[in-house]
This record gives structure tokens, C-alpha cells and sequence, in this order.
């Protein structure tokens, strides 16, 4: 029989015993999904255990409580709230979320049962309920921020489309200005290779189409040497700016997908040019041990607040006084490093102060194909 304490209705003895028996639930639920879903997954994964933890003591509660609204919507927000995480770790898709929920059900009710906690019709329909609507919730979250990540990798694309069309466009007012044939040569062969890289961009811009998790799917794994791929985004660009680059670099070979790293590139060294002090040069410095690669692109200038530091990997987020009428696109370019290094497995970092300029580093495994298999896998 239910009890009144202090105004607060007591919880009844199944309720008790559900949540005596939540950290054996979320131990089998955790040890089942990572078995299927592999692990480690990202650098930056979190304990989804949190989320379900509170999902099972809203659900125990619910058996005293009839599963009343307050508890449906506070499982509706930690639902919500794990889709939304979930769709940000580009290894996870629909059906990969909804079997966490699935393998969750099941386990809540072998342990229950296991464990001689007999439930009545309606308490085992209403956990099926409750469990069917945080599914509901957590797919819906999970699509929409995969829908927008699609629209972002398109609006990413044209705003990177502009730095080969730049140089090519240079390329053709040289040409114009030059009678030398071989310089002309030269010049041709730098605007062919702009060509071809706008003509691989424009691949990305579909497969974000056709593809909503915002993977490029025909970008393929390939072994090469990351310091010629540097090599080469340095040559493309106009030599001004490429007289601009100090590099200190060791060779370094390892598994990637060639387009997306030099994409990242790209972008720091684009960022760079616009930002830095265009009278300092910009250093360029890669460097690995046995398992990891360190790539650093450093340029002087005014600094970036601490406050802004995270703010300028979000979508669209500019930094406080940031030049918008000359200098557009902030925002755009960062948010792509940042998820293409985490794809490979590895993360992004930047450190800036008026003293020592302004440093982004990308870690990468020089083996990235057991994140990137594990995409393609669950994509």
C-alpha cells in the first residue's frame, strides 16, 4: 500500500526493487550495445549509460506513479537529447540507435524476470509504451540533426569551391599577362589541377544529396604520404600566398581518406591566409610518432578570444569582432575539420594569445581504417 511522505507519494515495493536492480540493467545493456557496436568509438563519445540510467529510473518510478506525464516527459527530453548526441558521432545510424533501445527492453525484462519481479499486464505493457515513445523521440532528434549535417556539408562544399575557382580565375588573368610558354604551361597544369579538385567537390556536394549523414561515401581510404598531399595544396595556391608558407615537415604515411584530410587542410590554411597577419608567415609543421600524427598550421595576428574558442567550431558561429564585410565565411570550414578528424578517430585542438599567434593541430591515427570501416559499416 502506498504511502504519503511529506506531500510526496512514497514509491511501492516493485518500483524499490526495479531500481535496486538498475546498475545489473544498465551493466548488461552497456556490455550488449558495445559488443555490437564496437569500441572505442570517437574521442569524444559519452557515457550513453547516463541517459538510460535516467530513462530506468523514470520508467521504476512510473509502476507507482502510472506512468504519469511528468515521468513521460522527462524521458522525452533524455530521449531527445540522446538522438541528438548520437547523430553527431558519424559511426551511429537509425537502426544503431533504435537497437540500444531494443537490447534495453529486453534486458529490463529478462533481469525482472530473472530476478522474481513479476509485473501485471499493465505495468509490462506501459514500459513497452514508454520505451516505444523515447525510441519515437530519440529517432526524430536523431533525423533532424542529420538532416540539417546534410544542408551544412552542402553550404560547406560551396563555401570551399571558392578557394580552386580563386586560383584558377588567377591562373587565367596570368596566363593572359604572359607570352613565356613554359610559364604558361606551368600556369595551364595549376588550373587543370584546381579543375579537378572543383570536379571532386562537386562529387561531395551530391553524395551530401543523396547521402543525409553527411558522409562522402565515394571518398575512398587510401595509403599516402601526408606530406605530399601538403606539398600539393601549397603549389595550388596563388604566390603570394604560397610565398607565405614555412613548413617543417616529416614524411608520414599512413591510411585516410585523401579528399576529407585535404579538405581540413584546406580549410586551416585558407583560414590562415584570411586571419593572420598577411606580413607573418604562416608555419605549417607535421610531425608522428609510431601510432599518431601531429599536423599544425600557426599564423600570427589578432588572437582568438578564450570565450570563442569552442564557439568557433559551430556551425555558422562567428567570433566577436570578426570583419564580416571582408572576411566571410568563419564558421563554415572549422565545424567540417573538426568532424573529419573525428571520423578518423582522432580530434581537433586550437591555442591562441597576442603573444605566441594562433596554432590549429590535427591528431590523427596514422591507421584510420578501423574508425573509418566501422562508418561505412553501421552508416
Amino acid at each position: 500500500m502506498l504511502m504519503e511522505q511529506d506531500g510526496l507519494r512514497a514509491l511501492s515495493p516493485p518500483s524499490e526493487r526495479m531500481l535496486d536492480l538498475k546498475d545489473l540493467v544498465l551493466a548488461q545493456w552497456e556490455a550488449t550495445v558495445r559488443g555490437t557496436q564496437g569500441a572505442p568509438r570517437t574521442l569524444h563519445d559519452y557515457l550513453a549509460s547516463d541517459t538510460f540510467s535516467a530513462l530506468y529510473s523514470e520508467i521504476a518510478k512510473s509502476l507507482t506513479l502510472k506512468f504519469d506525464k511528468a515521468s513521460l516527459n522527462n524521458a522525452a527530453f533524455a530521449a531527445s537529447a540522446h538522438g541528438i548526441k548520437r547523430a553527431t558521432q558519424h559511426d551511429y545510424s537509425v537502426s544503431a540507435l533504435v537497437g540500444e533501445y531494443q537490447a534495453f527492453r529486453r534486458i529490463i525484462f529478462d533481469v525482472l524476470k530473472h530476478n522474481f519481479l513479476p509485473l501485471d499486464h499493465a505495468q509490462g505493457q506501459g514500459i513497452h509504451d514508454f520505451i516505444d515513445g523515447a525510441i519515437k523521440e530519440s529517432v526524430n532528434a536523431f533525423v533532424s540533426v542529420r538532416s540539417a549535417w546534410g544542408e551544412r556539408v552542402a553550404v560547406s562544399m560551396v563555401h570551399d569551391m571558392r578557394g580552386p575557382i580563386g586560383a584558377a580565375m588567377i591562373g587565367v588573368e596570368l596566363i593572359a599577362k604572359h607570352s613565356d610558354s613554359q610559364k604558361t604551361s606551368d600556369l595551364a597544369e595549376r588550373i587543370a589541377k584546381c579543375l579537378a579538385q572543383l570536379e571532386e567537390m562537386t562529387g561531395t556536394l551530391l553524395d551530401s544529396i543523396v547521402f543525409p549523414d553527411g558522409m562522402r561515401h565515394s571518398d575512398k581510404i587510401e595509403n599516402f604520404n601526408l606530406q605530399d598531399l601538403i606539398f600539393e595544396i601549397v603549389e595550388q595556391l596563388p604566390t603570394m600566398q604560397a610565398s607565405r608558407i614555412k613548413s617543417t615537415m616529416l614524411p608520414t604515411c599512413g591510411w585516410w581518406k585523401r579528399q576529407s584530410v585535404r579538405r581540413a587542410i584546406d580549410n586551416l590554411v585558407d583560414n590562415a591566409i584570411k586571419y593572420g597577419d598577411p606580413n607573418k608567415p604562416i608555419s605549417i609543421t607535421l610531425d608522428h610518432d609510431e601510432q599518431f600524427l601531429m599536423l599544425s598550421v600557426h599564423n600570427k595576428g589578432n588572437p582568438i578570444p578564450l570565450a570563442d574558442q569552442e564557439k568557433i567550431f559551430q556551425i555558422f558561429k562567428r567570433m566577436a569582432g570578426t570583419n564580416t564585410e571582408q572576411k566571410q565565411g568563419w564558421g563554415i570550414g572549422l565545424p567540417n575539420v573538426r568532424s573529419i578528424a573525428e571520423n578518423h578517430g582522432g580530434r581537433v585542438s586550437v591555442s591562441s594569445s597576442a603573444r605566441s599567434g594562433t596554432s590549429f593541430t590535427i591528431y590523427l591515427p596514422l591507421d584510420a581504417r578501423p574508425y573509418l570501416l566501422r562508418q561505412q559499416h553501421y552508416a
